[in-house]
């Protein structure tokens, strides 16, 4: 899920506090500097933070690692030593010339753990990064050591796909802000939302490449027609979450993932929560994690 196009330079988060709705009260000096790295032909921007052993997070589609829930970051930084980084085309990384696919993200995913040293990490993926995480599962699978997912797609036909409005917002360069809230959070999650939002407004916001939204937009729609990749190959634990009522990315995806994957797969359904169930429904997601990530 993007927001950086929209909320760039803080216009939206800047009227929110102005009307009283946020306070931009959130710190997010742990996160550290950005760094940069070589990796293959391509150069890619990261953050590094918190202790422990090693977490990989992968961010939505076309959304830079600035886009993720300072919270939930802050909680996980406490166990682990995180790494989020912006994707091709996004943030502070390269910007490409030609059309790319999420087995080449997965790909990208994979040089930056060997680049980096990280050992065999954890790896978190939210929306199009779970669908990266599983693809770096099937096609790298000694490169991680677990996976949890939330809000992802199988690929294939099997895919239950968004509305097609939700379809063209994702796809929109400048999308509505509101209806970007709309589809994160429920009706009952003003408070998140707002936390959200002022967590935002402390992270910089580079810009993408003037074609990302686009590429990004093919990438998707690629994974959605071509051959649904091997699940049954994953031989790492995987927790499969989504929010029962995310209408960005159905339920049923993630029943269909897990059932997929077989034994190693872990499902959980957020009652209520949408695609951003995990920072608004916080309490519950920190102990699912932690359970999880702390797991042999």
């Amino acid at each position: 899920m993007r927001l950086r196009r929209t909320f760039a330079g803080g216009v939206l988060v800047a009227t929110l506090v102005l009307a009283g709705s946020v306070t931009a009260s959130a710190d997010a000096t742990f996160l550290g500097p950005i760094s940069t790295v070589r990796v293959g032909d391509k150069t890619i921007a990261y953050r590094q933070f918190g202790r422990g052993p090693d977490l990989l997070m992968i961010a939505g589609q076309a959304s830079s690692m600035g886009d993720w829930p300072l919270s939930t970051l802050e909680t996980l930084a406490r166990s682990h030593r995180v790494t989020i980084y912006d994707n091709r085309d996004l943030g502070d990384s390269s910007d490409t010339t030609s059309q790319f696919q999420l087995t080449d993200l997965a790909d990208d995913a994979h040089q930056l753990i060997t680049t980096l040293g990280l050992k065999r990490p954890a790896v978190f993926g939210w929306s199009t990064g779970g669908e990266i995480g599983l693809l770096l599962a099937v096609r790298h699978p000694a490169a991680l050591s677990k996976l949890a997912i939330t809000g992802a797609t199988p690929g294939g036909r099997h895919s239950a796909l968004p509305p097609s409005e939700v379809i063209a917002l994702f796809a929109d360069p400048n999308p509505d802000p509101i209806k970007q809230l709309d589809v994160l959070f429920s009706p009952a999650g003003g408070a998140a939302q707002r936390k959200y939002l002022a967590g935002y407004a402390q992270v910089q916001h580079s810009p993408p490449a003037p074609d990302a939204t686009a590429k990004y937009d093919a990438a998707e729609k690629q994974y959605w027609s071509a051959p649904e990749p091997d699940l049954r190959a994953i031989r790492v634990p995987v927790l499969v979450m989504n929010g029962q009522a995310d209408y960005a990315v159905p339920p049923g995806n993630a029943k269909y993932i897990a059932r997929r994957i077989g034994r190693r797969a872990q499902l959980v359904l957020d009652r209520g929560g949408r695609h951003a169930w995990f920072a608004e429904h916080s309490t519950r997601f920190d102990a699912l994690m932690r359970r999880f990530l702390a797991s042999q």
